[in-house]
C-alpha cells in the first residue's frame, strides 16, 4: 500500500505528499575528487495529482556517506564531503549543494521527508587527471646494480597521482633513457599507469644511467640506477703484460 503523508498549511490548495510521485536525483553524478567541485542534490515533492507541495523545506533532512576506492593507499589528509542546508527553489522543488571530497570512491546522499526515507543518490568522485604527477620518493629502483653485460635487467617503478594524492589510472606516461641505457625486451618507453597508478619499465647497459619519468603535462620525477662491471668477461690481455 502506498504511503502518504500528510502536513498542514498548503498555501497552493495541493493534495498530500505522494511517495509515488516524490522524485530525487543530482547533477552531475560524476565529479572530480578535488575538494571544491559540486553537484546539487534536487528533490521534488508531489501530490498524487502531480501538483507540486511547497512549503516543506524544514520537513526535509540529509545526510552523506563517502566509501573510499579500494585502491585508495595515499596517506594525505582527508577532506570529507559535504553537504550544505536544503532550500526551496521553486514551488515543491528543493535543493541542496553537495561539496564533494579529495577521495577516490562514492558519495551517496540520504534524504528523509519527516521519518520517511526517500531513495538515495549515488555521486561518483574520480581522480583529477589535470594535476597528475609523480610525488618525490614516488619512483623508485625496484631492481639495481645489474650486470653490465647487455642482458640484466635493472628495473625503475613509479605511481602517479592527483594533488590529492589519488592514483591516476590510465595515465599515459612516457619515460626517458640517459646515456646508452636501452629498454629490456618485453618492456617500453610508452606506458599506460595500472589501476594504481603504478607504471613500470626494465633496461639494459653497461654503464651507471639516470632514469627520467616524465608524464605528458610536464610533469616528471627521476632516479639513479647502476650497472657493475661484468667479472665474467673481464681478462688480461697480452697487451696488458708488461
Amino acid at each position: 500500500m502506498r504511503k502518504e503523508w500528510s502536513y498542514v498549511g498548503d498555501p497552493c490548495g495541493s493534495g498530500d505528499v505522494s511517495t509515488g510521485a516524490t522524485t530525487v536525483s543530482a547533477n552531475p553524478v560524476n565529479i572530480i575528487a578535488d575538494g571544491k567541485s559540486i553537484s546539487t542534490l534536487s528533490i521534488g515533492l508531489f501530490d498524487v495529482d502531480g501538483n507540486a507541495v511547497p512549503g516543506m523545506a524544514k520537513s526535509l533532512t540529509t545526510s552523506i556517506k563517502e566509501s573510499l576506492a579500494s585502491k585508495q593507499t595515499s596517506t594525505t589528509a582527508l577532506q570529507v564531503a559535504t553537504i550544505g542546508p536544503i532550500e526551496e527553489t521553486s514551488p515543491g522543488i528543493y535543493q541542496a549543494v553537495v561539496t564533494l571530497g579529495t577521495r577516490v570512491g562514492t558519495a551517496v546522499v540520504s534524504s528523509w521527508f519527516n521519518d520517511t526515507a526517500l531513495p538515495d543518490v549515488t555521486i561518483t568522485q574520480s581522480a583529477d587527471s589535470s594535476t597528475g604527477h609523480i610525488d618525490s620518493g614516488a619512483i623508485v629502483a625496484t631492481i639495481n646494480n645489474s650486470v653490465a653485460n647487455n642482458i640484466a635487467m635493472n628495473e625503475v617503478k613509479a605511481t602517479v597521482t592527483d594533488t590529492g594524492g589519488n592514483p591516476l589510472a590510465e595515465t599515459a606516461v612516457t619515460f626517458e633513457l640517459s646515456g646508452s641505457a636501452t629498454v629490456a625486451a618485453g618492456s617500453s618507453l610508452d606506458v599506460v599507469t595500472d589501476d594504481k597508478g603504478l607504471v613500470s619499465i626494465s633496461f639494459i647497459n653497461k654503464v651507471a644511467e639516470t632514469v627520467t619519468a616524465r608524464l605528458q603535462n610536464g610533469n616528471s620525477g627521476s632516479v639513479d640506477t647502476h650497472f657493475i662491471a661484468d667479472s665474467a668477461s673481464a681478462g688480461i690481455g697480452s697487451g696488458d703484460l708488461r
